[in-house]
């Protein structure tokens, strides 16, 4: 297979807070409250790398590129991906798609997500490591579908051990992640081989704080750094998810 992208650049990223002196006076654990505040923050930050790793995407040039512009994530890099495809698919069946056609959510979503798993298995994705990873509002559309199936046949719904829905023998994963879209993307559904998708990070996020006299503030800052990249092209393909009335 061809290897997509072979190079991680990091970028650096650094968020920024503030906490006025006059909370701290107020506030029963005092300056304690820094520390505290400070281990809140990482985890916020690193869920806001989820989303860049994910919904990232750099602006054409004469915008300045930052925050969730700063790298191109998963989704920008499959967009990519389809605009290949739409050259080359003529010639060869087995290019992969990256973007697959919009599953519209007023319509039975199983059939279309069957119908995506398809082509995923035409651009020769490897299906038996593939899960399929969903937001919240499309996983409890698949399970009422599912649920309203009554015969005991191959489409009937299962669990497995740690509770997440089975659909044509894929895990179905919900990422909060997809929740939580930026850069106008949407909900999307994402078939993918964890393992053809690598996220890069160059350090562990580090926090400090300073007292600010013109503010009258602390500055409580975190950096971190990292890349991510879509490996092989065919083990990973993105469906977006409209929730417009058909017809």
């Amino acid at each position: 297979p061809d290897i997509l992208k072979t190079t991680l650049k990091a970028q650096p990223f650094t968020a920024y807070t503030t906490i006025p002196k006059t909370f701290l006076k107020t506030n029963i654990e005092k300056e304690g409250f820094i520390g505290k505040y400070e281990s809140l923050l990482i985890p916020s930050c690193a869920f806001s790398a989820e989303q860049i790793a994910v919904f990232g995407k750099i602006p054409s040039a004469s915008q300045t590129a930052e925050g969730y512009e700063a790298i191109n994530g998963i989704l920008a890099q499959l967009d990519d991906v389809k605009t290949n495809y739409t050259t080359a698919s003529s010639t060869d069946p087995k290019v992969p798609m990256g973007k697959f056609t919009d599953i519209n959510a007023t319509t039975p979503v199983l059939t279309q997500i069957d119908e995506m798993l398809n082509q995923y298995t035409k651009q020769r994705g490897k299906r038996k490591l593939a899960k399929i990873f969903v937001s919240s509002r499309m996983e409890s559309l698949m399970i009422a579908e599912a649920s309203k199936r009554e015969t005991d046949g191959g489409d009937r719904l299962l669990f497995n051990d740690v509770g997440n829905m089975m659909f044509r023998g894929r895990e179905v994963v919900q990422l909060d992640v997809l929740d939580n879209p930026v850069n106008d993307y949407g909900d999307v559904v994402l078939i993918a081989n964890p393992d053809s998708i690598a996220y890069g990070p160059v350090m562990e996020a580090e926090s400090e704080s300073q007292y600010d006299i013109k503010m009258k503030s602390y500055i409580t800052s975190v950096d971190f750094m990292f890349d991510v990249a879509v490996i092989y092209a065919e083990d990973v393909l993105y469906a977006k998810v409209d929730y417009s009335p058909s017809g």
